[in-house]
């Protein structure tokens, strides 16, 4: 048998190994980077996205993109666009508000969670599960998972953490931040870990 034939078989089945897809990573959380933004400047867009009492630090004021604005725990919120860790967008929150956003989850499944952040006070990061029927409507809300609370820093400081799924009737997710103080966010990832 030939030894260099051998090695090339064997380089080669490594390459596609590594490069199938059930071992790389997705992002399931669609609107992370923050780029894109919806304006809610009518009284209809307000009452639509649910954004009454929260404060706005840019005219039009404007909300990014899948991304939902509490509806108690209400604050100020701007889109920054000279000073983002990635891209050209991110998220400033201050004043106790909270930001949450959607993405797809599966009983006893684990998830990696990664965030860039920076600014002053702290950040609970949370994650609301529900149980939605086939048609996306919420049949029932069935629990907060408190992950982490972090200490904001000066510099955009990366932050990882892990969630595990063991509420048996979720189907769907929210990643949620309780603001405590005054954070700039960008750079928001979810991936499913490997089983």
């Amino acid at each position: 048998m030939n030894k260099a034939v051998t090695l090339k078989a064997i380089v080669a089945a490594i390459a596609s190994l590594l490069s199938s897809p059930f071992l790389i990573a997705e992002d399931i959380l669609r609107w992370g980077d923050f780029e894109e933004a919806v304006e809610v400047s009518t009284d209809a867009d307000r009452q639509r996205f649910q954004v009454e009492g929260w404060e706005f630090g840019n005219e039009p004021p404007r909300i990014p993109s899948g991304w939902i604005l509490h509806h108690a725990q209400k604050g100020k919120l701007t889109i920054v666009q000279d000073d983002a860790k990635s891209g050209n967008v991110a998220c400033k929150v201050e004043g106790g508000g909270w930001i949450h956003a959607p993405f797809p989850a599966r009983a006893d499944s684990r998830v990696n969670i990664s965030f860039q952040a920076k600014g002053e006070g702290k950040v609970r990061v949370m994650i609301f599960q529900y149980e939605h029927d086939s048609s996306g409507s919420v049949i029932q809300f069935l629990d907060t998972a408190e992950l982490e609370t972090v200490q904001l820093k000066e510099e955009w400081t990366e932050y990882k953490m892990q969630h595990h799924f063991s509420v048996p009737a979720v189907n769907q997710a929210h990643i949620a931040f309780d603001v405590q103080g005054m954070a700039v966010l960008d750079s928001v990832i979810i991936e499913q870990a490997p089983e």
